[in-house]
């Protein structure tokens, strides 16, 4: 999200995601491609703002962790993903 008066800001809800069941079935590189994915899509929204001519430099990330667990999320596949 972005106004004229706000950085961008990515919202990353890790808590909700099921990480060790990405890991564990085998299906990594799709959780690293839906990252990368999402990292892409906020740097092309800041070229994008530049091109337009306003002065986008940097955009923040927040991670909310409502809803992660070590138990579930800390198993030795998953901790590669971080």
């Amino acid at each position: 999200m972005h106004n004229l008066t706000a950085p961008i800001v990515l919202l990353i809800r890790i808590g909700s995601w099921d990480i060790s069941n990405s890991a564990l079935s085998g299906n990594r590189d799709r959780f690293e491609d839906a990252v990368f994915r999402m990292l892409e899509d906020v740097n092309l929204r800041v070229i994008k703002l530049q091109a337009e001519g306003r002065p986008v430099t940097r955009y923040s990330v927040i991670v909310d962790l409502h809803g992660f667990s070590i138990s579930r999320h800390g198993c030795f596949p998953c901790i590669t993903e971080y």
